[in-house]
């Protein structure tokens, strides 16, 4: 949802979380990143409001950037 943030929808529970407001300089990634860090709040087993914000921390400062994709 971009600026919007994101809707998440769990037994019947919604959850949203808001980005903080980012310069936007590529929007490429940030889903990717966004997935990430959800992926790893589970495996840290956090709240799932926690991951919630701190993937959507990481989507946000990822098109502040360009070129934030980690290469292997």
């Amino acid at each position: 949802m971009g600026a919007e943030g994101v809707l998440w929808l769990e037994n019947g529970e919604w959850l949203q979380a808001k980005p903080p407001k980012m310069s936007v300089v590529s929007t490429v990634g940030a889903g990717d990143t966004l997935v990430a860090g959800l992926c790893w709040g589970h495996m840290q087993s956090k709240p799932k409001t926690e991951l919630l914000s701190f993937a959507t921390a990481l989507s946000a400062l990822a098109v502040s950037q360009v070129a934030s994709v980690l290469r292997v």
